[in-house]
C-alpha cells in the first residue's frame, strides 16, 4: 500500500482526525495492536508538542503539519513535518524517571516516551521545516 499522507491544521481538534487516519492505516496494513498502540502514543505526543510550542499563539495559514505513514514489510515509518520554530527533540527530553509519577515535574516526558517507544528516530531541519522520522517494528 502506498504511504498515507495527512495534512493537519494548527488546531488541537486535529488530533482526533489524525487518530482516525492512523486507525484506518493500521487496519488496511493489518498492523499488530501493540505496534498501533505505540504509534498512537508517539504521534499524539509529537503532534501535541508541535501544536503547543512550534507556532505563534494564533494559528496562521502558513502553519503546516504533515504526517506520512508508510509500511514496508511490517516496518512502519512515520514522518512528521512542520513549519514551526526549529526544534530537535533528540537534544531534549528527560532521562529515566527518578521519582514516582506523582512527584515528577511536568515537561519532557512526551519526548522521553517517543524516544523509548521508537526503534529509530532522526531529526533534520530542511527548507525551513522540522522533519522527524520515526521507525517502529512489530
Amino acid at each position: 500500500m502506498p504511504a498515507t499522507f495527512v495534512r493537519l491544521e494548527n488546531r488541537f481538534s486535529e488530533l482526533v482526525r489524525l487518530n482516525k487516519e492512523l486507525d484506518a492505516f493500521a487496519s488496511a496494513e493489518a498492523l499488530p495492536t501493540a505496534m498501533v498502540n505505540k504509534m498512537k502514543i508517539v504521534l499524539e505526543e509529537t503532534v501535541m508538542n508541535i501544536l503547543s510550542y512550534a507556532f505563534e499563539t494564533d494559528a496562521r495559514e502558513t502553519d503546516e503539519i504533515t504526517v506520512a505513514l508508510a509500511n514496508i514489510d511490517q516496518l512502519v515509518t512515520v514522518t512528521i513535518r512542520d513549519t514551526g520554530k526549529p526544534f530537535d527533540p533528540l537534544k531534549h527530553g528527560r532521562g529515566p524517571l527518578e521519582a514516582s509519577i506523582e512527584d515528577t515535574e511536568i515537561g519532557g516526558l512526551g519526548i522521553h516516551l517517543t524516544k523509548n517507544l521508537s526503534d529509530a528516530i532522526c531529526y533534520e531541519r530542511k527548507d525551513r521545516r522540522n522533519i522527524l522520522t520515526i521507525t517502529l517494528k512489530p
